[in-house]
């Protein structure tokens, strides 16, 4: 815990600040407001404490967090990522998945992201096809991922779960961002959370609109050849956690 605390602090102690400047000068007033905008952004958006999280990640395993433009179903999600707008979220490992046939997450064919989002909210959303939001159906909140694992939420959520521990119908979807295509593809999930499978029906497909390298991004701070999940320092500080404790 204490190193966790220390490195992570180390790693991100603030917000970063912009600075832009332009040769052409009768644009620098636009640079200027756009430096104000972005500098205002990054304190409105919490940026510091999701890069904080985003490290926290990588020191036990990886960090992802996802940039992007916000979407009517981002506004869904979270009212703080507004459509239209730039957002970052840091994805849980829990909330996951990519092409398990690669061997770095910079090559993989597909990656993706689990999220949750109000029942009524989804199906009342224009942003979705209509027909696909017409099977859309509520989603407990399981304490096992679709093979069986927990998920880390049991930590704070005790034994047994149930639809009745959310303040209103939630349906979980997936986002699923194509590398050679280019495309995002939103889905719903299958029982339990799962990846969508090959007759499910998208929600929505539309081009991506931002860097070739896509919306997620990796803090690896111990790769592992030819394995596309690295290795955090926390799997290294164990061994030594657990001998000081015997010695004690």
């Amino acid at each position: 815990s204490q190193f966790l605390l220390i490195m992570s602090r180390a790693l991100v102690g603030k917000n970063p600040r912009v600075m832009l400047s332009t040769m052409n000068t009768s644009q620098a007033p636009a640079v200027d407001g756009v430096e104000t905008w972005v500098n205002t952004h990054l304190d409105t958006t919490y940026f510091a404490e999701k890069a904080q999280r985003f490290a926290t990640d990588a020191l036990i395993s990886i960090g992802i967090m996802k940039v992007a433009l916000g979407s009517p179903a981002t506004e869904a999600e979270d009212y703080s990522n507004a459509a239209g707008e730039p957002f970052i979220e840091q994805v849980s490992l829990d909330d996951f998945a990519f092409d398990p046939g690669c061997t770095s997450l910079e090559k993989a064919a597909w990656i993706a992201n689990r999220f949750r989002m109000p029942l009524q909210e989804a199906r009342d959303l224009g942003y979705f096809d209509k027909k696909a939001r017409k099977l859309l159906t509520a989603s407990e909140s399981s304490l096992y991922n679709e093979e069986g694992d927990e998920r880390l939420s049991r930590l704070m959520r005790g034994q047994e779960t149930s639809r009745e521990d959310d303040f209103e119908e939630m349906v979980d979807l997936w986002e699923i961002y194509l590398r050679r295509h280019q495309k995002i593809v939103t889905f719903m999930a299958t029982p339990g959370g799962g990846v969508p499978t090959s007759d499910s029906k998208p929600l929505k497909v539309q081009e991506w609109l931002g860097p070739a390298c896509g919306p997620y991004h990796f803090l690896c701070l111990s790769c592992v050849p030819d394995n596309a999940m690295p290795k955090g320092p926390v799997a290294d500080v164990m061994p030594l956690h657990e001998q000081i404790n015997k010695l004690y």
